[in-house]
C-alpha cells in the first residue's frame, strides 16, 4: 500500500508542470498593479541592479540576446576587451531611468513582446517639462528579457507633432515615434 502511494506521488510530481517558474503571459493594460506588469518591472529592477553593480553575468541574464551581443559589439568597436563591460556597465548606470519614479502610463503586449510606457511631468527653467521612459521586454526561454531602453524628456508641447501632422498627405496615416535600440 505504501509502496503504491510513494509511486502515485513521484508519478504526479513528474506531470505536474512547475508553477513557479513560469512567467506571467503578456497583457495590454494601464493597470500597474496587473501581474504582469509588476513582473516586468522587477526584471527592470534587475537590470539596473545588474548595471549598477557591474555584474555582467546578471546583466547577461537579464537582456535579450540580441541586447547582450550589441553591447559586446559596441565595446569591441571601443577597443576593450569583454572583461572591461563590468566597470562600463557601472558607468552607464547612472543614465538609465528608474521607472519607480514615474507615473505608468501604460503596457501594450503581444504574445512574447511588451512595451511599457512611464511618464513624468516637471518644471525647468523655459516652463513646464515632461519626461518620457520605455522599455521593450521580450518571451525568451519562458523568461522575460529586457530588450531596448528609453528616455526623453522636453518642453510640455505639441508642435513638433503638429508640424509633422500637418506635413503628411491626406489620407497617410500619422507618423509614430521611433526609438532605437
Amino acid at each position: 500500500m505504501v509502496r503504491r502511494f510513494l509511486s502515485l506521488c513521484l508519478g504526479l510530481l513528474l506531470i505536474v508542470p512547475p508553477t513557479y517558474a513560469q512567467a506571467p503571459p503578456a497583457a495590454s493594460t494601464t493597470d500597474r498593479h496587473h501581474p504582469f506588469v509588476e513582473h516586468a518591472e522587477r526584471r527592470y529592477r534587475q537590470y539596473l541592479a545588474a548595471e549598477s553593480q557591474g555584474d555582467a553575468a546578471a546583466y547577461k541574464e537579464v537582456r535579450t540576446r540580441q541586447a547582450y551581443e550589441m553591447t559586446m559589439d559596441q565595446l569591441t568597436k571601443m577597443g576593450k576587451p569583454p572583461g572591461e563591460l563590468g566597470p562600463m556597465l557601472q558607468r552607464v548606470a547612472s543614465l538609465q531611468p528608474d521607472v519607480s519614479q514615474l507615473t505608468f502610463v501604460r503596457c501594450d503586449a503581444k504574445t512574447r513582446v511588451a512595451r511599457l510606457l512611464y511618464q513624468r511631468e516637471g518644471a525647468g527653467p523655459k516652463g513646464p517639462t515632461l519626461e518620457f521612459a520605455a522599455f521593450m521586454i521580450h518571451g525568451d526561454n519562458g523568461a522575460w528579457r529586457i530588450g531596448w531602453v528609453a528616455q526623453s524628456s522636453g518642453p510640455a508641447t505639441r508642435v513638433q507633432w503638429r508640424q509633422a501632422h500637418r506635413r503628411r498627405a491626406p489620407g497617410r496615416p500619422a507618423p509614430r515615434a521611433r526609438v532605437r535600440p
